[in-house]
């Protein structure tokens, strides 16, 4: 079950402060010219363009996801489901050994269900996805168990593990469906503001607020470029070249590209999406 409660903690930790100075440097530089290009691309765009060609995305996402989680429950408790459910269920009921059989044949409790899912012994998840996914573990794990009764009941947790795997299989199948049509819906969208803008340019209002839009991708780009430098700094020599260029272990230094670092706005992210299926 989706709730919003922790958005208010969320927002105050998004800005966390940092001793030192300001300063630049050249790689820092290069996050700032993204956010400018982009803030003047908005402003050639217009704000109704920029918004559908920026956000559309986004906002079909949203939409699709909200859908997902919404049907995908109701869909895995039908009948129909038994035939994909039974493979499923023989292969978490075998995980672990026989020592994990004895735990899988257990009544459930969230606890239980949680230390299956996320325990390396188990291996549901560390070896049965890609390491390159593995920044979709939380997610996975997160709605999994969101799929689970808070109550125990008689099903077992291979039952219940079972359940949220085939709830996970329909809202990734709903939230393509949707994905779909929402995309048609917005080409036409599209195709319709183009038309416009060749009648009639953009006004002042519109590229003033298309400037705005374009800056807020600008700082969104700017913040992807940064994450990807975090999933680099695993490379020693990378990890060197942004200790030196940053200043990372110079506390009376702060650069534009360390702050984005150090806060990586995008794992934080991705713990509050999560942290949204908690019941």
């Amino acid at each position: 079950m989706l709730y919003f409660g922790n958005l208010k903690s969320f927002i105050m930790e998004f800005f966390p402060t940092y001793p030192g100075a300001l300063t630049f440097d050249w790689l820092s530089i290069v996050l700032i010219a993204i956010v400018v290009i982009c803030a003047i691309t908005g402003i050639a765009k217009g704000a109704a363009k920029s918004f559908w060609d920026n956000f559309g995305g986004i906002l079909v996402a949203l939409i699709s996801f909200v859908v997902a989680t919404m049907l995908c429950n109701m869909l895995a408790e039908m009948e129909f489901t038994a035939s994909l459910k039974d493979p499923i269920h023989s292969f978490v009921a075998g995980l672990g050994g026989e020592e994990g059989a004895a735990l899988m044949d257990m009544p459930h409790s969230r606890t239980e269900v949680a230390f299956v899912i996320t325990n390396n012994q188990y291996q549901i998840l560390s070896t049965k996805i890609p390491s390159f996914l593995s920044f979709t573990y939380p997610f996975i794990a997160a709605f999994i168990l969101s799929c689970i009764p808070e109550v125990p009941t008689e099903a077992t947790v291979a039952d219940n593990i079972t359940n949220g795997i085939v709830a996970l299989i329909f809202a990734i199948a709903i939230f393509i469906i949707v994905s779909i049509i929402l995309s048609i819906i917005l080409n036409a969208i599209k195709k319709s503001i183009r038309k416009r803008h060749k009648i009639k340019k953009p006004g002042a209002i519109s590229r003033f607020f298309g400037f705005i839009i374009g800056a807020v991708v600008g700082v969104v780009w700017a913040v992807i470029v940064v994450w990807i430098f975090s999933f680099l700094g695993g490379i020693q020599f990378f990890k060197d070249f942004l200790t030196e260029v940053w200043a990372l272990n110079d506390d009376t230094k702060l650069t534009i590209g360390e702050y984005l670092y150090k806060t990586n706005y995008v794992n934080m992210l991705i713990s509050w999406i999560t942290s949204l299926f908690s019941a």
